[in-house]
């Protein structure tokens, strides 16, 4: 774990880091003590040492992103996916017809979520479940983990069932189920070490039945349709883990499309295919599926061809082993990411562990396959549905695109939002879930108003509708949006401030603020160091009368002794609360003219947003883009590591629709840039357009030359 130095607050934990595989080896092998030799001969085995931690950008690998539409395909291409087709027929009495366009369209839905999350992966460098902090806080992390955990284990329990199932009717009678069981998880053991990462589904029973009509045929669609949008975004929560490792600039689209495709058309290829084995009507065949659930029919199937069938049946059930592993994998990351405690740990043991549970589950539900499959996969779509909107809003309308994350806070708590949002929508989810939902052993109102005897699941429609509306509620009243330059709470905050502070002026101190140099993104609470830029020519007044002056406008500001014995000032500190409870604070900086190349600037110059007066915004990007040169340029390690925030700020303001009415000339006026600002400026574009190549095409857009 690293340690940021601040100048003022001291020593500051912050994530566990790893700059480099070679690194994260020899970290994780040092916190072993004995245990590092051994630990060293299992990574250079080949068995990955990376685990939650983020990857950085020189370290990712431009050469895999087809693999995404390969891995997919591989990974849902098998036995696994053929039950979940059959259940049209088995319990939702649905014909051939019917089944095909449920599993299509409920399929393409989603897809379409699963592929969103899949782009996720190389804008961040993180894995699926340390995202959700960005938007549900670290305790919200922790439940979608554990969520995850059960999810993965719940595929793999279903999966090494059917495959054990496949095994035992190769020659019926012979082999005990349980031990194709134990035969299946060997395999997997011996490969799920080196990682890679997935999640799939299945399920089956008895045989066709006449089709119900009117409202019966509408709820089976829809009960149906839930679980089909359950086997494909039952990988919305793995998506991310698989692309981490691609190039931050590689294309969103070409990743969504790859994805999509990836999973649709191989899972809706096996669940039809399922579908359409449930229409023999063969004594033979039905009795092969009540004695023998889908392992059974399938060897029926392929009986007529002797041993060449029972070498397909092998095949089939050796299938499973490339749907367990990811499973498997992402389980064992998802144990990492319920905190530090755990993330300590190598992720292969945690892997080790799951590999165990689901091993004892198949065995003990062995004889109750598809009952199982039913009812985990309805229940899996109503989770993953409120997960996939609750970071598809986090992501699209409150960060507006990668360049609203602070990606270096992933493992920092108290920078990461608080989460109240994001848990009371998934809150709000779970009840619509309950509400719609209809299940053997309970039937929500609307569920039994959409269907008849045994109701209609629409458990993720609802819990979708009450997910969307509360996050957009809950964000309206936590996380306003922040204007060009000022927040709207701290312009509440502010514009509270007595005037006539400097008696030999007569008008106010605060007439012109700005907010940069901390953090520009801004949603629960303030997260990160806050710079307020005091424009005005009122050197008398200097720092510390304003610190003051700020602390006695507002309780929520306050004063602490700097960290060296021998400073002669105070450093000051905003602290966020809601119903008398203090729960978050950061740190406030005050820069007056003359710091940092600022102006003095005429009143013309004022602008009035929100009733406060702002600064123009040319003057707040050139600020925090010669925050940025001076932070990379410090000789203290600890003050070059703030330059990284400067960027994502930057990122943030370029996207901003402010930017869009700059142009060259406004760069040139000297009221706001001296000529010698403006030399500054044009070089340190170009330097940060050199490094940071895809901001190139907006600061070329503003009027700067980037050379690029």
């Amino acid at each position: 774990m690293a340690n940021n130095y601040d100048s003022e607050k001291g020593q500051v934990a912050s994530a566990i880091t790893v700059d480099d595989v070679e690194f994260a080896e020899s970290a994780l092998v040092s916190r072993y003590g004995r245990l590092g030799p051994v630990l060293a001969k299992i990574f250079n085995s080949g068995v990955e040492a990376r685990g939650v931690e983020r990857v950085p950008e020189d370290q990712r690998e431009d050469k895999h992103a087809w693999n995404n539409l390969l891995m997919w395909w591989s990974v849902n291409t098998v036995l696994t996916t053929i039950p979940i087709g059959v259940l049209a027929q088995e319990f939702y009495t649905l014909t051939m017809p019917h089944a095909i366009a449920t599993i299509m369209c409920f399929g393409a839905l989603g897809g379409v979520a699963t592929a969103f999350i899949a782009t996720l992966g190389p804008q961040t460098g993180l894995r699926t479940m340390i995202i959700t902090r960005f938007s549900s806080g670290y305790v919200g992390g922790i439940i979608y983990s554990i969520l995850n955990i059960l999810t993965q284990l719940g595929f793999s329990t279903t999966a090494v069932i059917l495959a054990g199932q496949t095994l035992a009717s190769i020659n019926p009678g012979t082999l005990p189920l349980v031990v194709g069981i134990i035969i299946i998880v060997l395999f997997i053991v011996m490969l799920f070490l080196w990682g890679l990462g997935g999640k799939a589904g299945f399920d089956i029973n008895a045989q066709k039945a006449l089709e119900d009509k009117g409202r019966s045929l509408s709820s089976d669609i829809l009960s149906f349709g839930g679980i089909v949008f359950g086997s494909f975004t039952g990988w919305a929560p793995v998506a991310a883990d698989y692309n981490c490792r691609l190039p931050a600039n590689t294309s969103s689209s070409k990743i969504f499309v790859l994805t999509f495709f990836g999973l649709f058309i191989p899972i809706c290829f096996a669940e039809i295919l399922g579908a359409a084995l449930m229409t023999i009507t063969d004594p033979a065949y039905t009795d092969a599926f009540a004695s023998g659930s889908t392992g059974g029919l399938l060897g029926q199937i392929l009986s007529p061809w002797k041993g060449g069938g029972k070498f397909i049946l092998v095949l089939l059930a050796l299938s499973v082993v490339a749907n367990n592993i990811p499973n498997t994998y992402s389980a064992g990351l998802s144990i990492q990411a319920l905190g530090r405690p755990f993330a300590l740990v190598p992720r292969f043991f945690w892997t080790f562990i799951c590999f165990v549970i689901y091993t004892v589950a198949g065995v003990a539900g062995r004889e109750h396959f598809s009952e199982i499959l039913s009812n985990f996969l309805s229940i899996l779509s109503y989770w993953t549905a409120f997960f996939v909107v609750i970071v598809a809003e986090e992501h699209f309308v409150f960060r507006r695109g990668k360049a609203g994350y602070n990606l270096d806070d992933w493992d920092s708590p108290g920078r990461l939002p608080l989460g109240v949002a994001g848990i009371l929508a998934g809150c709000f989810g779970v009840a619509g879930a309950v509400v719609g939902m209809a299940e053997v052993w309970y039937i929500g109102p609307l569920g039994k108003m959409a269907g008849t005897l045994y109701g209609a699941d629409l458990g993720f429609e609802t819990d979708l509708f009450c997910t969307l509306n509360t996050t957009r509620q809950n964000s309206n009243k936590l996380c306003p949006d922040f204007t060009a330059i000022l927040h709207t709470r701290w312009c509440s905050r502010l514009q509270e401030l007595p005037s006539g502070f400097c008696p030999n002026t007569g008008t106010d101190v605060l007439s012109s603020v700005a907010w940069p140099a901390g953090s520009t993104e801004m949603q629960e609470i303030p997260r990160q160091d806050v710079d307020l830029l005091i424009f005005p020519a009122y050197a008398s007044a200097g720092q510390e009368a304003l610190k003051a002056l700020l602390v006695g406008a507002d309780s929520r500001f306050y004063l602490r002794d700097a960290r060296s014995p021998f400073a002669t000032y105070k450093v000051l500190w905003y602290r966020e609360s809601t119903f008398g409870y203090s729960y978050a604070s950061c740190k406030v900086d005050i820069l007056l003219p003359g710091i940092m190349n600022l102006p003095s600037l005429p009143d013309r110059y004022d602008k009035v947003i929100q009733g406060f007066s702002v600064v123009p915004f040319s003057l707040l990007l050139v600020t925090k883009l010669q925050a940025w040169d001076d932070h990379r340029n410090e000789n203290s390690w600890w003050k070059r590591e703030k330059q990284h925030t400067d960027v994502q700020d930057l990122r943030v303001l370029l996207q901003l629709p402010e930017s869009r009415r700059l142009n060259r000339e406004t760069w040139r006026d000297e009221i706001l840039f001296s000529p010698h600002l403006q030399t500054l400026t044009a070089r340190r574009v170009r330097e940060f357009c050199a490094m940071f190549r895809e901001t190139a095409q907006r600061w070329k857009a503003i009027g700067f030359e980037t050379g690029v």
